[in-house]
């Protein structure tokens, strides 16, 4: 029986859901492929707080994914995926702007930038199951 076969013979939204399923898992795999590298290069973090950050972000996908999916069928996983891409979004944005810098000069203080990309990492991965 081959792959194709077995996926075929589940109802759509079964199908539907695994490819949500996969796509939401080959990105935040590929995003962790890229996160290391982009806050080795940022001048006010180290080894340590990107470990601390891959560690914390790892935590927060876990207790996170428990919450969110105790009340994903009371909330509807259309509503919880809204909110968890939605937060993806956000937690990009803070990615983006916590490493600009603006005439040699940080946009923010270097602390700031790192607690807020910290906590994006932590909410930006909401993978509801």
């Amino acid at each position: 029986m081959s792959p194709n076969s077995i996926v075929g013979a589940f109802p759509p939204v079964i199908r539907n859901l695994i490819a949500e399923r996969f796509t939401r898992a080959f990105a935040y795999g590929g995003s962790t492929l890229v996160i290391i590298p982009y806050l080795s290069g940022l001048d006010h973090v180290g080894p340590s707080k990107v470990g601390i950050f891959m560690a914390a972000t790892l935590w927060g996908d876990a207790l996170l994914s428990l919450v969110f999916t105790k009340f994903t069928e009371r909330l509807g996983k259309r509503n919880v995926l809204l909110v968890s891409s939605v937060s993806m979004a956000i937690s990009g944005i803070i990615f983006a702007w916590g490493g600009l810098k603006l005439d040699t000069r940080p946009a923010i203080d270097p602390r700031s930038a790192w607690a807020l990309m910290l906590l994006a990492g932590v909410f930006g991965v909401i993978n509801p199951r």
